[in-house]
């Protein structure tokens, strides 16, 4: 909340180094976040944020350090990948899931939620309909974009 805060802070009085240093504030707790939950999309989430710092930066230094903090963000990604799919995707240590498990489960998960945002919808409880919709989607949405699809996503 605090990096977030920050951000706004500086894009509302125009200061591109504290964007820029907010920025690289949030990939970083979002690599962080994606190292300790061995979640994918955190680590896109980080090098949408570094790139999105890069766009506002003009330090060589600081572009350099984004690069690297790029390439060090997709490296990690490749090694939870690699680790929870095993060699080639044929499914890594037990208790791992494949690609298709995963997009099973999501599917069922949306439409769970597709169903219950009816019904939520049908009795007029239009905040529980939005949130079962809501859920539906991210449900289904693209689990693994690229850095520039999350980028664009989430730019203002």
């Amino acid at each position: 909340e605090t990096y977030t805060a920050t951000l706004k802070t500086a894009i509302e009085i125009g200061n591109k180094f504290l964007e820029t240093e907010a920025l690289k504030c949030l990939g970083d707790f979002y690599l962080e976040k994606g190292k300790t939950t061995s979640d994918v999309s955190q680590f896109f989430k980080a090098a949408a944020m570094y790139n999105k710092a890069l766009t506002r930066c003009g330090d060589p230094d600081t572009e350099q350090t984004l690069h690297h903090r790029i390439r060090y963000a997709e490296r990690i990604r490749e090694e939870v990948i690699r680790k929870t799919t095993g060699p080639r995707g044929t499914g890594g240590a037990a208790g791992t899931r494949t690609v298709e498990e995963i997009k099973q489960r999501a599917d069922k998960e949306y439409k769970k939620h597709l169903k219950d945002g009816e019904v939520c919808l049908a009795r007029a409880d239009l905040d529980s309909a939005e949130r079962h919709f809501a859920a539906a989607l991210k449900a289904v949405y693209v689990r693994d974009p690229t850095p520039l699809q999350y980028q664009r996503e989430v730019a203002p």
